[in-house]
């Protein structure tokens, strides 16, 4: 037993022996470790080097490609700057381009344009004819008269003529119906009937409203 009956220690025998192994234990283990090393496995000498991969090559390619985009972009910026400040020197001035827009045409859109005023204005009933523009001022009919200027000059008829297929019909409380539509050649054109399937819009005219020239006879 290693442990002493009496004191419950450990013998002094048994330590000597545990001692004896351990020396034996670290004397192999300094013997192992002083044994020299293998010798080294000789090299191959050094091949020649190896050639550039691919990806270097793209990446050298995209590198002086993009050097002469660059380039081209420093060629044209000058001649942009160059010709911009020739276009700016030579550029009309505001007055030029305000006299260059109020020029009128030689001839009339239309051949209801007959009016005599220097100036056309948009969305305006001609001037002998202001009944009308209280209709063009709806909120609907504008789509239907946006194209509408003080230049047209209305077409009265008794009724409408066969090549209208669209119109827009007025209602009056003092004064018979009014239908309002385009001909074939663009003309504003009045009449008191038409077909009923033509009529797109219809509005109640109230008493701000001017009241229409009579209707031409049938026989007229």
């Amino acid at each position: 037993m290693a442990l002493d009956t009496k004191t419950r220690r450990v013998l002094p025998a048994y330590v000597k022996l545990f001692q004896n192994n351990m020396l034996v234990h670290l004397a192999q283990q300094s013997r192992s470790q002083a044994s020299p090393p293998s010798a080294p496995k000789s090299r191959a000498p050094p091949g020649p080097p190896s050639p550039p991969s691919v990806l270097r090559v793209e990446i050298a390619t995209l590198r002086s490609e993009l050097a002469a985009l660059r380039a081209e972009f420093e060629e044209f910026k000058s001649s942009y700057e160059s010709s911009s400040s020739g276009d700016s020197s030579s550029s009309p001035s505001p007055s030029e381009v305000h006299a260059a827009s109020t020029v009128m045409p030689i001839h009339p859109p239309s051949p209801s344009s007959s009016s005599t005023m220097s100036i056309v204005q948009e969305k305006t009933s001609h001037p002998q004819h202001t009944w009308i523009q209280p209709i063009l001022d709806h909120p609907h009919c504008l789509a239907f008269f946006h194209h509408v200027d003080s230049s047209m000059v209305p077409i009265h008829s008794h009724a409408m003529p066969e090549d209208i297929h669209q119109t827009v019909m007025v209602m009056y409380p003092k004064e018979s119906p009014r239908q309002l539509g385009f001909d074939s050649n663009g003309d504003l054109c009045v009449a008191g009937s038409g077909p009923g399937q033509n009529v797109v819009v219809c509005i109640s005219a109230d008493e701000t409203f001017p009241l229409p020239p009579p209707i031409p006879s049938l026989f007229s």
